[in-house]
């Protein structure tokens, strides 16, 4: 494995894509939880023809490549590291996190994407929690075609917009 950067398009060249965002590697709910529901259920998504899933934390991008190591995430899940936070806060996705680890990271979040555009949203209410975000109910949203996510959440003008989103991130192979 070794760190490269990620190209803008990584889901743009993707039919169907899945992005879940998480608080931090080696964190316990993120490590016991949300990313290995994702490594569990993988070829369940690949079934339903998704190309690409990926996994954003803000982290630095040695750490997020030594969790993906440790989580065999390998060939499963990219694994993408927001280093200062710039992607995350683009989509509205900070959350103050100073008390539990140190900074601002990400909150809990799921989205669909086709051709690099956003098609379905959810975000936990507690980072410190998972239902919503797990690849259980991303899968339950592919089998029922999604759902839009609220009006007022900042990313829901991307979908009902058609933008695409953009991923200075750094990762890995």
């Amino acid at each position: 494995w070794y760190q490269r950067r990620v190209r803008g398009d990584l889901f743009v060249n993707a039919r169907l894509g899945i992005l879940f965002g998480l608080p931090g590697a080696f964190t316990p709910v993120c490590s016991t939880n949300h990313l290995p529901s994702f490594l569990k259920d993988h070829d369940k998504f690949k079934h339903r023809g998704v190309e690409i899933i990926a996994c954003v934390t803000v982290n630095d991008p040695y750490v997020t490549t030594a969790w993906g190591y440790y989580q065999n995430a390998k060939d499963k899940v990219k694994m993408l590291s927001d280093v200062l936070c710039d992607f995350t806060k683009s989509i509205g996705m900070e959350t103050n996190m100073y008390a539990q680890l140190g900074g601002i990271r990400s909150k809990r979040f799921a989205m669909i994407l086709e051709n690099g555009v956003v098609k379905y949203l959810t975000v936990e209410d507690n980072p410190q929690k998972t239902s919503c975000t797990m690849a259980g109910h991303v899968l339950e949203a592919l089998d029922n075609r999604y759902h839009d996510a609220s009006e007022d959440h900042p990313l829901a003008a991307w979908y009902h917009h058609g933008k695409k989103l953009s991923f200075p991130l750094l990762g890995h192979k």
